[in-house]
């Protein structure tokens, strides 16, 4: 199972979101390009880079910051929020994702999802965020995967906060887990949470 720290874009800034909400974010830094960095110097082998302008908007916004994070590390990226149609899915991977991730497109339109799953085969996961969960440090313990069946690699983010729950997650048969505020508040780190992947 993979563990992908999260790099969350607002405004060209790194910011982690308590619940999903604007009103209520924490911003880590004014230069997410030197957090990428940190992160894949930690051991990380991919980062979770999330437009959270075009979560609400539908518009990239973050491509810019993005195109810097990309030019400052090695290690593979993965683009996530806002992507609604084929043309931001390509606009992404032309400038240098290696994969994308759709989340709420799966739940508002699947056919479109399925159809840029079709498009680029093998470079699109389901995230399934936990909005009620996504900043909060509550714990995760992976029953609602329970029954699920999805055709596409399998990535949970929201309420991981310890090695207990990176556990509980691979025991459910999540493909990977997507870490936020957890790693940002030092509540584990990125060695412990690959170390409980490998259990």
């Amino acid at each position: 199972m993979e563990i992908i720290p999260a790099v969350d874009l607002y405004c060209g800034k790194c910011v982690r979101l308590r619940e999903g909400k604007v009103e209520a974010k924490t911003e880590y830094s004014g230069e997410p390009w030197l957090v990428a960095r940190k992160w894949q110097d930690q051991g990380a082998k991919w980062l979770h880079v999330v437009d959270l302008n075009a979560a609400f908007s539908g518009k990239i916004e973050n491509m810019e910051v993005f195109r810097k994070a990309r030019e400052s590390v090695r290690c593979k990226l993965q683009v996530g929020g806002g992507i609604r149609s084929i043309e931001a899915a390509r606009e992404w991977f032309g400038a240098g994702a290696d994969r994308i991730v759709l989340s709420t497109l799966l739940s508002e339109n699947f056919p479109l999802a399925s159809q840029i799953a079709e498009a680029f085969k093998g470079k699109v996961l389901a995230s399934l965020d936990v909005i009620g969960k996504d900043g909060t440090l509550e714990g995760q313990d992976g029953s609602f995967l329970e029954g699920l069946n999805s055709v596409l690699p399998f990535y949970v983010a929201g309420g991981v906060s310890s090695a207990e729950d990176v556990v509980a997650l691979k025991k459910k048969g999540a493909d990977g887990v997507i870490l936020g505020k957890a790693l940002y508040e030092g509540r584990i780190s990125l060695k412990e949470a690959m170390e409980a992947a490998r259990c």
